[in-house]
């Protein structure tokens, strides 16, 4: 839910947070990454790294419109 004309003042955002999903495995994953290095950004940044797929998926839904 957002504001109501939010969709049509970013709909490359909406698109993408439209497709953005994350089951149980991928986002305790994520979690445990953040935890393991300590640091939440240094363990994001390493999710992402290993999920670049993952990323690329959200961010084309949003180059698709």
């Amino acid at each position: 839910m957002s504001r109501k004309d939010f969709a049509d003042e970013d709909p490359w955002l909406t698109a993408v947070l439209n497709d953005w999903y994350m089951d149980d495995d991928t986002l305790g994953g994520l979690m445990a990454e953040i935890e393991q290095t300590g640091d939440p950004v240094e363990g994001a940044q390493t999710w992402i790294d290993e999920n670049r797929n993952l990323i690329d998926e959200w961010v084309a839904a949003g180059d698709a419109d």
